[in-house]
Protein backbone atom coordinates (compact mmCIF):
# COMPACT_ATOMS: atom_id res chain seq x y z
CA UNK A 1 0.00 0.00 0.00
CA UNK A 2 1.36 3.37 -0.68
CA UNK A 3 3.17 5.41 1.72
CA UNK A 4 2.16 8.85 2.51
CA UNK A 5 5.00 10.21 4.78
CA UNK A 6 7.82 9.67 2.15
CA UNK A 7 7.13 12.01 -1.03
CA UNK A 8 9.82 12.95 -3.03
CA UNK A 9 8.49 13.45 -6.58
CA UNK A 10 4.66 12.91 -7.08
CA UNK A 11 3.22 12.66 -10.43
CA UNK A 12 -0.61 13.77 -9.93
CA UNK A 13 -1.62 12.51 -13.15
CA UNK A 14 -0.81 9.25 -15.26
CA UNK A 15 -2.24 6.26 -17.06
CA UNK A 16 0.19 3.51 -16.75
CA UNK A 17 -2.63 0.70 -18.05
CA UNK A 18 -2.79 2.48 -21.67
CA UNK A 19 -1.14 0.12 -24.74
CA UNK A 20 1.70 2.63 -25.17
CA UNK A 21 3.39 1.16 -22.15
CA UNK A 22 2.35 -2.30 -23.12
CA UNK A 23 5.64 -4.44 -22.89
CA UNK A 24 7.73 -2.20 -20.56
CA UNK A 25 5.73 -1.11 -17.73
CA UNK A 26 8.43 -2.84 -15.19
CA UNK A 27 11.00 -0.39 -16.97
CA UNK A 28 8.92 2.75 -16.65
CA UNK A 29 7.92 1.83 -13.15
CA UNK A 30 11.81 1.26 -12.42
CA UNK A 31 12.85 4.69 -14.10
CA UNK A 32 10.46 6.48 -12.38
CA UNK A 33 11.84 5.78 -9.02
CA UNK A 34 15.43 5.98 -10.25
CA UNK A 35 14.67 9.88 -11.05
CA UNK A 36 13.32 9.87 -7.56
CA UNK A 37 9.69 9.90 -8.59
CA UNK A 38 7.90 7.70 -5.33
CA UNK A 39 4.02 8.16 -6.05
CA UNK A 40 2.12 7.86 -9.67
CA UNK A 41 -1.61 8.68 -9.50
CA UNK A 42 -2.67 6.31 -12.40
CA UNK A 43 -6.45 7.59 -12.96
CA UNK A 44 -8.28 4.73 -15.08
CA UNK A 45 -10.70 5.82 -17.88
CA UNK A 46 -13.65 3.67 -16.89
CA UNK A 47 -15.20 -0.09 -16.10
CA UNK A 48 -12.88 -1.47 -19.09
CA UNK A 49 -9.46 -0.89 -17.28
CA UNK A 50 -10.48 -0.29 -13.48
CA UNK A 51 -9.14 -3.98 -12.78
CA UNK A 52 -6.08 -3.03 -14.87
CA UNK A 53 -5.37 -0.39 -12.66
CA UNK A 54 -5.99 -2.11 -9.29
CA UNK A 55 -3.92 -4.71 -10.75
CA UNK A 56 -0.88 -2.85 -11.56
CA UNK A 57 -1.13 -0.40 -7.60
CA UNK A 58 -0.94 -4.16 -6.55
CA UNK A 59 1.81 -5.07 -8.28
CA UNK A 60 4.13 -1.41 -7.84
CA UNK A 61 4.13 0.16 -4.61
CA UNK A 62 4.64 3.82 -6.44
CA UNK A 63 1.33 3.22 -7.99
CA UNK A 64 -1.93 5.15 -6.71
CA UNK A 65 -5.25 3.85 -8.14
CA UNK A 66 -7.83 6.75 -9.29
CA UNK A 67 -11.06 4.62 -10.35
CA UNK A 68 -13.94 6.84 -12.32
CA UNK A 69 -15.23 7.31 -15.61
CA UNK A 70 -13.99 9.32 -18.26
CA UNK A 71 -15.87 11.65 -20.13
CA UNK A 72 -14.72 10.06 -23.85
CA UNK A 73 -15.67 6.66 -22.25
CA UNK A 74 -19.66 6.87 -22.32
CA UNK A 75 -19.79 4.02 -24.84
CA UNK A 76 -18.68 1.62 -22.11
CA UNK A 77 -21.73 2.48 -19.84
CA UNK A 78 -22.46 -0.77 -17.83
CA UNK A 79 -25.82 -1.07 -15.88
CA UNK A 80 -24.07 -1.96 -12.77
CA UNK A 81 -21.31 0.59 -13.17
CA UNK A 82 -22.01 3.05 -9.72
CA UNK A 83 -21.98 -0.38 -7.79
CA UNK A 84 -18.87 -1.72 -9.21
CA UNK A 85 -17.09 1.96 -8.76
CA UNK A 86 -17.77 1.52 -5.11
CA UNK A 87 -16.88 -1.50 -4.61
CA UNK A 88 -13.14 -0.94 -5.91
CA UNK A 89 -13.43 2.71 -4.30
CA UNK A 90 -14.13 1.04 -0.61
CA UNK A 91 -11.67 -1.99 -1.10
CA UNK A 92 -8.89 0.18 -1.59
CA UNK A 93 -7.19 3.58 -0.76
CA UNK A 94 -7.95 5.46 -3.42
CA UNK A 95 -9.19 8.53 -6.06
CA UNK A 96 -12.19 8.90 -8.05
CA UNK A 97 -10.84 9.84 -11.67
CA UNK A 98 -10.42 10.32 -14.70
CA UNK A 99 -14.17 12.26 -15.08
CA UNK A 100 -15.44 15.03 -16.11
CA UNK A 101 -16.92 16.88 -19.21
CA UNK A 102 -15.60 17.41 -22.87
CA UNK A 103 -17.49 19.05 -25.89
CA UNK A 104 -13.87 18.31 -28.00
CA UNK A 105 -14.15 15.18 -28.87
CA UNK A 106 -16.95 14.30 -31.65
CA UNK A 107 -19.69 12.73 -30.83
CA UNK A 108 -20.68 13.34 -27.16
CA UNK A 109 -23.58 13.07 -25.20
CA UNK A 110 -23.84 15.95 -22.93
CA UNK A 111 -26.65 15.00 -21.38
CA UNK A 112 -25.12 11.33 -20.07
CA UNK A 113 -21.77 13.03 -19.31
CA UNK A 114 -23.53 15.27 -16.82
CA UNK A 115 -25.25 12.32 -15.00
CA UNK A 116 -21.76 10.35 -15.05
CA UNK A 117 -19.79 13.44 -13.57
CA UNK A 118 -22.93 14.36 -11.41
CA UNK A 119 -23.24 10.63 -9.91
CA UNK A 120 -19.04 10.43 -9.20
CA UNK A 121 -18.93 13.68 -7.55
CA UNK A 122 -21.89 12.71 -4.88
CA UNK A 123 -19.95 9.41 -4.40
CA UNK A 124 -17.07 10.54 -4.24
CA UNK A 125 -18.23 13.52 -1.16
CA UNK A 126 -19.97 10.91 0.15
CA UNK A 127 -16.55 8.59 0.80
CA UNK A 128 -14.68 11.66 0.84
CA UNK A 129 -12.29 10.74 -1.48
CA UNK A 130 -10.24 13.33 -4.41
CA UNK A 131 -11.54 13.50 -7.54
CA UNK A 132 -9.34 13.97 -10.81
CA UNK A 133 -11.39 16.07 -13.43
CA UNK A 134 -11.07 16.72 -17.38
CA UNK A 135 -12.71 19.42 -18.85
CA UNK A 136 -12.42 20.62 -22.44
CA UNK A 137 -14.93 23.67 -23.64
CA UNK A 138 -17.46 22.79 -20.70
CA UNK A 139 -16.01 24.98 -18.28
CA UNK A 140 -19.37 27.13 -17.39
CA UNK A 141 -22.07 23.46 -17.43
CA UNK A 142 -19.09 22.31 -14.75
CA UNK A 143 -19.01 25.02 -12.35
CA UNK A 144 -22.70 24.84 -12.63
CA UNK A 145 -22.36 21.16 -11.71
CA UNK A 146 -19.67 21.52 -9.04
CA UNK A 147 -21.71 25.01 -7.52
CA UNK A 148 -24.91 22.23 -7.83
CA UNK A 149 -23.21 20.11 -5.23
CA UNK A 150 -25.01 19.50 -1.28
CA UNK A 151 -21.56 18.60 -0.53
CA UNK A 152 -18.38 18.22 -2.08
CA UNK A 153 -15.66 15.86 -2.28
CA UNK A 154 -12.13 16.86 0.05
CA UNK A 155 -10.24 17.83 -3.17
CA UNK A 156 -11.09 18.58 -6.53
CA UNK A 157 -8.13 18.63 -8.53
CA UNK A 158 -8.49 20.15 -12.20
CA UNK A 159 -5.87 17.94 -14.14
CA UNK A 160 -3.75 19.57 -16.96
CA UNK A 161 -5.10 22.66 -15.99
CA UNK A 162 -5.90 25.44 -19.42
CA UNK A 163 -8.44 27.71 -18.01
CA UNK A 164 -8.83 31.92 -18.04
CA UNK A 165 -8.15 33.83 -15.10
CA UNK A 166 -11.47 34.52 -14.31
CA UNK A 167 -12.15 31.06 -14.74
CA UNK A 168 -9.42 30.20 -12.37
CA UNK A 169 -10.83 32.86 -9.83
CA UNK A 170 -14.35 31.03 -9.83
CA UNK A 171 -12.39 27.44 -9.72
CA UNK A 172 -10.60 28.67 -6.63
CA UNK A 173 -13.70 30.60 -5.20
CA UNK A 174 -15.45 26.65 -5.09
CA UNK A 175 -12.67 24.90 -3.52
CA UNK A 176 -10.68 23.23 -6.46
CA UNK A 177 -6.92 22.73 -7.03
CA UNK A 178 -4.61 23.00 -10.32
CA UNK A 179 -2.34 20.44 -11.53
CA UNK A 180 -0.01 21.16 -14.75
CA UNK A 181 1.82 18.85 -17.07
CA UNK A 182 4.76 18.99 -19.21
CA UNK A 183 3.17 20.30 -22.40
CA UNK A 184 2.57 23.78 -20.30
CA UNK A 185 6.43 24.14 -21.05
CA UNK A 186 6.62 24.88 -24.39
CA UNK A 187 7.38 28.73 -25.08
CA UNK A 188 3.95 29.03 -27.37
CA UNK A 189 1.40 28.20 -23.89
CA UNK A 190 1.96 31.55 -22.60
CA UNK A 191 -1.92 31.47 -20.83
CA UNK A 192 -0.76 28.47 -19.53
CA UNK A 193 2.20 30.18 -18.19
CA UNK A 194 0.44 32.81 -16.55
CA UNK A 195 -1.38 30.99 -14.54
CA UNK A 196 1.46 28.23 -13.65
CA UNK A 197 2.67 31.98 -11.91
CA UNK A 198 -0.68 33.21 -10.48
CA UNK A 199 -1.72 29.66 -8.91
CA UNK A 200 -1.47 29.60 -4.89
CA UNK A 201 1.12 27.77 -3.82
CA UNK A 202 -0.96 25.39 -1.40
CA UNK A 203 -3.09 24.48 -4.48
CA UNK A 204 -0.43 23.62 -6.68
CA UNK A 205 0.45 19.84 -8.34
CA UNK A 206 2.60 18.75 -10.72
CA UNK A 207 1.60 15.73 -13.25
CA UNK A 208 3.26 14.30 -16.94
CA UNK A 209 -0.26 12.65 -18.00
CA UNK A 210 1.95 9.80 -19.32
CA UNK A 211 1.91 8.72 -22.44
CA UNK A 212 0.36 12.36 -23.59
CA UNK A 213 1.17 15.92 -23.17
CA UNK A 214 4.46 15.67 -24.27
CA UNK A 215 6.68 18.33 -22.87
CA UNK A 216 9.41 19.79 -25.29
CA UNK A 217 12.39 17.87 -26.10
CA UNK A 218 14.85 19.33 -23.34
CA UNK A 219 12.51 17.77 -20.83
CA UNK A 220 12.29 14.31 -22.06
CA UNK A 221 14.91 11.43 -20.15
CA UNK A 222 14.80 9.66 -23.03
CA UNK A 223 13.32 9.93 -26.49
CA UNK A 224 10.71 6.85 -26.85
CA UNK A 225 8.57 6.54 -30.45
CA UNK A 226 5.60 5.87 -30.30
CA UNK A 227 3.50 4.81 -33.36
CA UNK A 228 2.01 7.43 -34.36
CA UNK A 229 5.40 8.95 -34.45
CA UNK A 230 5.63 11.62 -31.54
CA UNK A 231 7.57 11.06 -28.28
CA UNK A 232 6.44 8.81 -25.41
CA UNK A 233 5.65 10.64 -21.97
CA UNK A 234 7.15 8.59 -19.03
CA UNK A 235 6.64 9.38 -15.40
CA UNK A 236 10.61 9.64 -14.82
CA UNK A 237 10.62 12.77 -17.06
CA UNK A 238 9.04 14.88 -13.81
CA UNK A 239 11.66 16.19 -12.25
CA UNK A 240 12.69 18.00 -15.59
CA UNK A 241 9.67 18.59 -15.93
CA UNK A 242 9.19 20.65 -12.40
CA UNK A 243 12.11 21.94 -12.63
CA UNK A 244 11.29 23.62 -15.93
CA UNK A 245 7.61 25.11 -13.90
CA UNK A 246 9.69 26.04 -10.93
CA UNK A 247 11.30 28.52 -12.85
CA UNK A 248 8.45 30.03 -14.39
CA UNK A 249 7.10 30.55 -11.34
CA UNK A 250 10.54 32.48 -10.48
CA UNK A 251 11.71 29.78 -7.99
CA UNK A 252 14.21 27.18 -7.21
CA UNK A 253 13.28 23.39 -8.15
CA UNK A 254 13.99 22.37 -3.93
CA UNK A 255 11.19 25.05 -3.10
CA UNK A 256 8.61 23.32 -5.79
CA UNK A 257 9.44 20.26 -4.89
CA UNK A 258 8.68 20.95 -0.84
CA UNK A 259 5.66 22.33 -1.61
CA UNK A 260 3.72 20.08 -4.12
CA UNK A 261 4.82 17.03 -1.72
CA UNK A 262 3.14 19.00 1.16
CA UNK A 263 0.21 19.72 -0.91
CA UNK A 264 0.09 15.63 -2.06
CA UNK A 265 0.14 14.38 1.29
CA UNK A 266 -2.83 15.86 2.12
CA UNK A 267 -4.20 15.29 -0.75
CA UNK A 268 -2.87 11.37 -0.42
CA UNK A 269 -4.50 11.09 3.36
CA UNK A 270 -7.63 11.75 1.71
CA UNK A 271 -7.41 9.06 -0.44
CA UNK A 272 -7.67 6.34 2.66
CA UNK A 273 -10.87 5.61 4.99
CA UNK A 274 -12.30 3.33 7.41
CA UNK A 275 -13.43 0.91 4.65
CA UNK A 276 -10.00 0.08 3.03
CA UNK A 277 -7.56 -2.52 4.59
CA UNK A 278 -4.10 -1.20 5.91
CA UNK A 279 -2.72 -4.03 3.20
CA UNK A 280 -3.88 -4.17 0.22
CA UNK A 281 -6.05 -6.96 -0.86
CA UNK A 282 -8.12 -9.04 -3.90
CA UNK A 283 -11.64 -7.80 -4.86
Amino acid sequence: MFKTNEINYIDCHMHLQLPEFDGCRDEIVSMAAENGVTHMLCNSTGPLDWETVYNYSLKYDTVVPCFGFHPWSTSSHLEDWQNKLRQYLTMTASGVGEIGLDRWKKPFDADVQQYLLDTQLKLAAELERPVFIHCIKAWGRLVNIIKSQKKLPPFIVIHAYNGSLELTRQLLDIGCVFSFAGNCLSPKKLKARRLIRFIPSDKFYIETDSPELIPPAEYLSRKVLRKNGLPRNEPCNLPAILAGIAEIRGICAEKLKAQIAKNASELLKAMKNNLAETSKHSL
